[in-house]
């Protein structure tokens, strides 16, 4: 079988070739995809979770210093978030100076990847300040 040199064309194998080269970058695509997904899905349950132990300070530290709550022990975990997704638990221990109160917050989530993460805020408590005139 002859060729004719005026033909122009690719062959089947040319074509092959450029398929595939194109389906690994097409699967190259959907990976950085699923994975950019899965970062901003972390991300966007970090900042819930985040606003949710926030919100828990807030009210911590707008207790009163003798409130119950505020007792040197651990307090909680009470669930929080949408359907309790997160878990928030907060320890009081008596400051080294006096009428102080170190409270260690901590909030625990679920990641993306199946594991848990936990995240740990310290704040301390002072008794009211009183100035005599």
């Amino acid at each position: 079988m002859t060729r004719n040199r005026n033909q122009e064309g690719f062959t089947l194998i040319e074509v092959m070739i450029a398929v595939t080269v194109f389906a690994i970058g097409i699967l190259a695509v959907a990976a950085m995809t699923m994975r950019a997904v899965n970062g901003n899905t972390s991300a966007a349950i970090s900042t819930d979770s985040t606003r949710w132990v926030s919100s828990q300070i807030d009210t911590i530290m707008g207790m009163d210093f003798n409130d119950p709550q505020l007792a040197a022990g651990n307090h909680g975990p009470i669930p929080a978030g949408n359907a309790g997704q997160y878990q928030v638990g907060w320890t009081v221990a008596n400051g080294t100076v006096p009428n102080t109160r170190i409270v260690t917050v901590t909030i625990t989530r679920n990641d993306v990847g199946g594991g848990q993460i936990q995240t740990t805020y310290t704040y301390l408590k002072a008794q009211n300040v009183r100035t005599w005139e």
